[in-house]
């Protein structure tokens, strides 16, 4: 059950840390393609 509990953890953080270099990742394209127009 501990092992369970861990691994939930984990899978939040990872899945936090997923969307927040996702959310990263669409804000460097656009300033990509903005840059990339001008």
């Amino acid at each position: 059950m501990i092992k369970i509990g861990i691994h939930d953890c984990i899978y939040q953080k990872v899945r936090s840390n997923l969307t927040a270099l996702s959310n990263n990742f669409t804000a460097i394209l656009t300033k990509l393609l903005e840059t990339h127009q001008c």
